[in-house]
């Protein structure tokens, strides 16, 4: 199956599932219960487990089946080629848009700008490799669905880049559902990143989510 069949499969799967619940209400749920599953993997919080197990309540137990199915599509996406694909994903379900104004950046225009905002694009691999290029650190005080970073982890790849070790990332947004996406996929990229729920303007941090590279580089003493 092809990146655009297997997208199609994770869209129509979330809208089959709609009735008594609208398919942006699904589509929340399952990126709320994906964050939490891989946070709580590394490093335990019972107030997120709680929130994971109120989503539960609200699914027959074959819905609840649905979920990890539309998590392995994703995951097999990112094993394709890195896109924002909760992005298109949520805008897809109609989440964005006239429902609440709310629009993802297209991802080709994500990865363009990553290739003018970025000064090694000129380089062949072996003078990055002469050059020793440094960890490049991103602070995204807006992240929305992660689209910019992932943007910014492709085209290094693309370049001959490791950014699953040369890339340092802050991300942060008041929107849960946006950490919690920008979390996801930051995760199956394989980004090393941490995730902030809260107000950038204010500086208030609600929630911080750590990625497993996140906790690869740094171990696993994290402060909650």
């Amino acid at each position: 199956m092809d990146k655009n069949e297997l997208f199609k499969k994770l869209s129509d799967s979330i809208v089959s599932m709609s009735g008594s619940y609208h398919a942006t209400e699904i589509f929340t749920d399952f990126v709320t219960m994906a964050a939490v599953s891989i946070s709580n993997a590394l490093l335990f919080r019972k107030d997120l487990e709680e929130k994971y197990m109120l989503i539960t309540k609200k699914y027959t137990k074959e819905q609840l089946f649905r979920f990890p199915e539309m998590f392995i599509m994703l995951q097999e996406l990112f094993e394709i080629e890195i896109d924002d694909y909760l992005g298109k994903l949520y805008m897809e379900v109609d989440g964005g848009g006239n429902r609440k104004g709310q629009f993802f950046t297209p991802f080709h225009l994500s990865e363009l700008t990553s290739k003018f905002s970025t000064q090694f694009s000129h380089l062949s691999e072996k003078e990055q490799i002469e050059n020793d290029i440094e960890v490049i650190k991103v602070l995204e005080p807006s992240t929305g669905s992660g689209g910019m970073i992932l943007g910014l982890a492709k085209h290094m790849k693309e370049n001959g880049i490791n950014y699953q070790e040369k890339l340092r990332v802050t991300a942060r947004d008041l929107d849960y559902k946006c950490a919690y996406m920008s979390y996801i996929q930051f995760s199956l990229a394989g980004i090393d990143a941490e995730v902030i729920q809260g107000d950038t303007l204010a500086n208030v941090s609600n929630l911080k989510l750590y990625t497993p590279m996140h906790v690869l580089h740094e171990g696993v003493c994290l402060h909650v």
